[in-house]
């Protein structure tokens, strides 16, 4: 009767540990994806500050009388099709 109260004691413990084992291995990928989140949120903030300058009026302007040398459409030049 003994022995079996020591083997479920001992069973307790063993499984205590493991569980905290367990816990640590998990919190341990949790950590290792909340890093992996924030440095795609930091690509992400990168991307999105990058497509900001890209496409302000100013840099847009620039790329026009660069590249295109386009003019913007007059008035007088715009058909009205409601008449």
């Amino acid at each position: 009767m003994n022995f079996f109260y020591t083997l479920i004691f001992l069973t307790i413990i063993s499984s205590n540990i493991l569980v905290r084992l367990l816990v640590v291995n998990q919190e341990k990928e949790i950590k290792k994806i909340e890093n992996e989140i924030l440095l795609v949120e930091s690509k992400i903030e990168k991307i999105d500050h990058n497509i900001a300058y890209d496409t302000s009026i100013k840099k847009l302007s620039e790329i026009n009388k660069k590249e295109f040398n386009l003019v913007p459409i007059l008035q007088e030049n715009i058909i009205n099709l409601n008449k």
